[in-house]
């Protein structure tokens, strides 16, 4: 098959200065001239429908897409985590079936409601003034990955996920999806931070500490439980990819802006943001 795409921007027909940008139209019509010539009663020159046509012919358009059920799992207040929040509604809007298990950001909160077609599980409440040592920071972590894990487990084995997307911190919540993975589900660990670094800027810890090789060893093991890492930004892939996971295991995602909530504005015949 040949696909030529021509565009009289690039053309230069009879009467026009000639320019580098452009080129004689005679060159196209001996194009086609050749083709006809060359592959006389051989050759077929179908209009794009009589290509749909063949095509379905051959290969039935498929129905439309199965409905997929996913599951987000992020140590975060939903409606407050941006990142976590536009996943989330984006797998709705696709028409797939998605809960999210978070935080609760007060204990005025539903434990659950819909938000944007989304089922949102709060199954904890933050208590960020309590996280002043490494245990009082670690406990609530735990407490929320074996709740989220018995959560998931439970739905799972009720209707069984397509896809379980763990947002970090910490990195080791992707093993709240042990059970719907072993049941095939695919695991997608979604870094915000690096944990070996925000940890040590949080608690002070020195670079050669053991806090830190077991963080960095955590990291290894959850990257490679995940069947794929999204890492937030480039720089920190290049460091992930060098001691977590292999790059082709791994993409880049950039927070950018929500086209829904900013967009350009005609202002006295300038536009602006």
């Amino acid at each position: 098959m040949a696909l030529v795409n021509v565009h009289p921007d690039y053309l230069r027909f009879p009467g026009e200065p000639a320019s580098p940008r452009t080129f004689p139209v005679s060159l196209y019509i001996e194009l086609l001239e050749y083709a006809r010539n060359r592959h006389a009663g051989v050759y077929w020159q179908p209009l794009p429908k009589e290509i749909a046509r063949h095509v379905s012919s051959i290969k039935p358009v498929s129905s439309a897409r199965k409905r997929r059920r996913a599951c987000i799992v992020s140590y975060s207040i939903y409606e407050t985590d941006t990142r976590v929040f536009r996943y989330g509604k984006a797998l709705a809007e696709r028409g797939d079936e998605v809960d999210a298990i978070v935080l609760s950001g007060s204990r005025m909160s539903p434990v659950e409601e819909t938000i944007d077609g989304v089922r949102v599980h709060r199954i904890q409440t933050r208590e960020g003034n309590k996280e002043r040592s490494k245990l009082s920071y670690l406990l609530p972590l735990l407490r929320f990955l074996f709740v989220a894990g018995w959560r998931i487990a439970r739905r799972h084995a009720q209707r069984p996920y397509d896809l379980i997307h763990v947002h970090n911190v910490p990195d080791f919540l992707v093993f709240a999806a042990l059970r719907p993975k072993l049941g095939g589900a695919k695991v997608i660990l979604d870094i915000h931070d690096l944990v070996p670094e925000f940890f040590g800027s949080k608690f002070g810890a020195a670079k050669d500490s053991n806090s830190l090789r077991l963080l960095k060893w955590m990291e290894r093991g959850s990257a490679s439980f995940a069947d794929h890492v999204i890492v937030a930004n480039d720089l920190w892939l290049d460091k992930y990819v060098s001691r977590a996971a292999p790059p082709e295991k791994c993409s880049v995602l950039i927070n950018y802006v929500d086209r829904q909530v900013f967009f350009l504005v005609p202002v006295f015949g300038k536009t602006i943001n």
